[in-house]
Parts: C-alpha cells; sequence; structure tokens
C-alpha cells in the first residue's frame, strides 16, 4: 500500500520533532530519557573509532562521558526516505558536536535508519563518522 504526500509530511514533521527532543536531552544531560525516547529496544549504534553499542544503558554512559567535553549536538536531515508502508525510513544527516571549551565543531555525518513502532519512530541503526556529507 503506497502512503500519501500528506502521510510522508507528518511522518516528516515527527521525526524532526523525534530530532528537536534528541538535542534538547543531550543539552539538558537526560541521557536516560534520550536513549528510551529515540532508540528501539533493539538497536545498533555504529561509531568510527569504538565497537557497536547495542545496550541502552551503555549507549547512555556513553553519552554521558560525551557530555563532559561536547556541550551541544545539532542534527541538520538532509535526505529522508519512506518505504511505500510509511513504517520504515532512512535519513541522511550531518550534525555537528559542539565542544565545552569553545574550539570549532566537530562535522559529522550518519545515517539513521527508522521503525515505527506502535504509532512512535525509533532508531534501529544509527551510524556516523567524522565530516560533513558531500
Amino acid at each position: 500500500m503506497r502512503s500519501s504526500n500528506d502521510e510522508t509530511e507528518v511522518h516528516l514533521r515527527r521525526l524532526s520533532e523525534k530530532n528537536a527532543r534528541y538535542e534538547e536531552h543531550f543539552r539538558s544531560g537526560d541521557f536516560q530519557a534520550m536513549v528510551a525516547s529515540f532508540y528501539a529496544p533493539r538497536f545498533h549504534m555504529v561509531f568510527p573509532d569504538r565497537q557497536a553499542v547495542t545496550d541502552h544503558a551503555e549507549l547512555a554512559g556513553l553519552f554521558a562521558e560525551y557530555l563532559k567535553t561536547i556541550r551541544e549536538v545539532k542534527l541538520d536531515p538532509k535526505v529522508t526516505r519512506f518505504n511505500e508502508s510509511c513504517d520504515m525510513a532512512w535519513q541522511l544527516a550531518n550534525s555537528m558536536l559542539v565542544p565545552r571549551d569553545g574550539s570549532a565543531p566537530v562535522e559529522c555525518r550518519y545515517v539513521v535508519v527508522w521503525r515505527r513502532i506502535n504509532g512512535d519512530w525509533f532508531c534501529e541503526l544509527d551510524f556516523f563518522a567524522y565530516g560533513f556529507l558531500q
């Protein structure tokens, strides 16, 4: 069943709201809420310089470590595509990690695979690397 443009727009808004809450949770340091509201029960977060993380508690702890040096995360989605039934999506984006010490932001790019679970969107795969999308 093909989704309508109106339905796609609704889901784009929901993903945009989800990304905004992610940024807010990061700034506030509420990583338990961020991880629980953003990441699916079964997920993979893939890093360029460490092992993949698949556990909510481990990921929340990792973000808490980042908060010691990173003040803010800014997400800038560039492309979002949905499958025909609008229950999965992928997103290509840039992000900036803003350091606490005032040094230059760290440019990153990422791919997120989203799945709609009980009407809400959750990240199943989060892969990021350093440098912006070209």
